[in-house]
């Protein structure tokens, strides 16, 4: 009896182990730890909503720093009291937090492209720029190796293969300025 509840533990410890690092899984891996604890948005690559570093290592976005109440140069972290100084430069001055913007990065680079939020979409699709592969569509993404505008469906058909697949392909609004 004792060997079937020590089993029966093995193999839930393994099923959960399997089932936490699946690919489907990767959004729920990461929870909570992909939005500001203060506000509860998501954070982003850059603009208002990028993640910073306070001294205690906690990260908040930097909109919701900028709320933050100083006192003697210093911002109190909201989850811990501890203070992290500032300087001349404010908010901007502290560190972004590059370990989560990679995470970020990453995460969106190896989801499909369909899933970019509908008010990403929306933004984009306001730019009126027509899909280099198919001039009915709009383009809402940008691809860096191709310098292509495309639309979701052309992006996925044309970067299908494994090496096309690499590509980084990003919202037209982030898209380099033209020479």
């Amino acid at each position: 009896m004792a060997d079937e509840a020590l089993m029966s533990a093995s193999l839930s410890r393994s099923q959960s182990f399997h089932t936490f690092n699946t690919p489907q899984t990767a959004a729920n891996k990461y929870g909570n730890n992909l939005e500001c604890r203060v506000c509860e948005d998501g954070f982003s690559l850059g603009g208002d909503k990028v993640p910073r570093l306070l001294f205690c290592g906690h990260t908040l976005c930097h909109a919701c720093l900028l709320r933050l109440p100083t006192h003697d140069n210093n911002i109190h972290c909201p989850f811990d009291r501890q203070p992290t100084p500032i300087g001349v430069s404010g908010v901007w001055g502290l560190k972004k937090n590059f370990a989560l913007l990679e995470l970020l990065e990453r995460l969106s680079l190896s989801r499909s492209d369909a899933v970019l939020l509908p008010e990403v979409l929306v933004k984009q699709r306001e730019l009126g720029i027509s899909c280099d592969e198919d001039e009915e569509h709009l383009a809402v993404l940008y691809c860096t190796v191709c310098a292509s505008h495309l639309c979701l469906e052309c992006s996925e058909r044309t970067h299908a293969t494994k090496t096309l697949h690499k590509h980084k392909r990003i919202p037209l609004s982030e898209k380099p300025r033209e020479k």
